[in-house]
């Protein structure tokens, strides 16, 4: 039963309805494929022809910003960013990602962020396509020199060179400095 109807400025239309079905046509990738109690809501989408059009088979993974410091690769291949340039990549509906961090020499790696927060500083990272997804890398100089992943001291560099970071970075030497000469 449709209860609204919509057309967009592409000239896709939308549906909206229940329905008792229990075998009622999904995509590859719906919410939930089983009626649940007496009736389920729906959302469909038509192209201009009202054609169902085609479902998506790929989601794209992006690394945002680029990484400084180090590099992100994913297994299966596709991204090699940081020292790489190639930050974005398409994958399948439903497979898992592995994206592995490396750290230059000198630097350590600090942690995921985004759709990869979850995975706080392990070195990996393994997510599943279920929609377009963005993750950031951070990593930190190390204060060893060496270019392992293990934790170590100096200041987190972010690869955006975020304004406020930049500030707190330039503004707290500044701030120590002038502290140091009013006690004098």
């Amino acid at each position: 039963y449709t209860y609204a109807l919509a057309i967009d400025s592409s000239g896709n239309v939308y549906v909206a309805g229940w329905t008792k079905s229990t075998d009622f046509p999904t995509t590859s990738v719906p919410y939930d494929t089983s009626l649940n109690g007496k009736a389920d809501a729906f959302i469909s989408k038509f192209d201009a022809n009202l054609s169902g059009g085609s479902a998506p088979t790929n989601y794209t993974l992006t690394i945002n910003p680029k990484p400084t410091g180090g590099n992100i690769t994913t297994n299966p291949s596709g991204i090699n960013c940081g020292t790489g340039n190639i930050c974005s990549a398409t994958f399948t509906i439903g497979s898992s990602v592995t994206l592995s961090a490396t750290a230059s020499s000198g630097y350590t790696f600090g942690g995921w962020g985004g759709d990869c927060a979850s995975c706080g500083t392990n070195a990996t990272c393994t997510i599943n396509m279920n929609a377009n997804k963005t993750c950031s890398a951070t990593f930190k100089l190390s204060s060893n020199g060496g270019g392992s992943s293990s934790s170590g001291g100096g200041y987190p560099m972010v690869a955006s060179g975020s304004p406020v970071y930049l500030l707190i970075l330039l503004l707290v030497p500044t701030l120590i400095l002038l502290i140091r000469k009013f006690r004098n």
